[in-house]
């Protein structure tokens, strides 16, 4: 089985129901990914403005019941921003 850089071993022993993984690392060879310490994981947010705001703005607010609720009490408020 192959994972992207890792290889998988599986070895079954059927009389014990056990099945054991052995994880190979293709890099194991390659001081690049010693340095980093294997591969880099991709962090959640990523900002873009042109996404917040199609996603929180004002017009994506106007469309929905709730959201004109939302602009409504922030107004009432007397919110000087009235999309947060």
């Amino acid at each position: 089985i192959s994972c992207s850089n890792h290889i998988y071993s599986i070895f079954e022993c059927k009389s014990r129901n056990i099945f054991v993984f052995f994880e190979i690392d293709m890099y194991y060879n390659d001081p690049a990914q010693k340095l980093t310490g294997g591969t880099m994981v991709k962090r959640t947010f990523q900002p873009h403005n042109r996404k917040r705001n199609r996603t929180h703005g004002f017009l994506k607010r106007m469309r929905t019941p709730g959201g004109k609720r939302v602009v409504n009490s922030r107004r009432s408020k007397g919110r000087k921003c009235i999309i947060p």
